[in-house]
């Protein structure tokens, strides 16, 4: 099956990659990302990044996102707020 692409900015770099989904199962590929040198802030992009390579499912629950490895949630995000909560920096 064929991944998907995605882009983002994790609030400092710019990030690209293709994830692919089956059901509740998520797995996201990092491909590229830009370099800045930016102030790590609880977590920060990096912790972000981390989430993301170790995503593994997901649920979706109201307008709250949530990326679970296992049963370990690694971050949520509410629709219209703009900003992700990294339960697991």
């Amino acid at each position: 099956m064929k991944g998907t692409q995605l882009a983002g900015y994790d609030g400092c770099n710019h990030l690209m990659g293709t994830y692919k989904k089956a059901g509740s199962s998520l797995t996201i590929h990092m491909v590229a990302a830009t370099l800045m040198a930016c102030a790590v802030l609880d977590g920060g992009p990096s912790g972000f990044n981390d989430a993301l390579g170790k995503t593994d499912s997901y649920r979706i629950y109201g307008n709250t996102l949530t990326l679970l490895e296992g049963k370990t949630v690694l971050a949520q995000f509410q629709s219209g707020t703009g900003n992700p909560q990294n339960t697991n920096p």
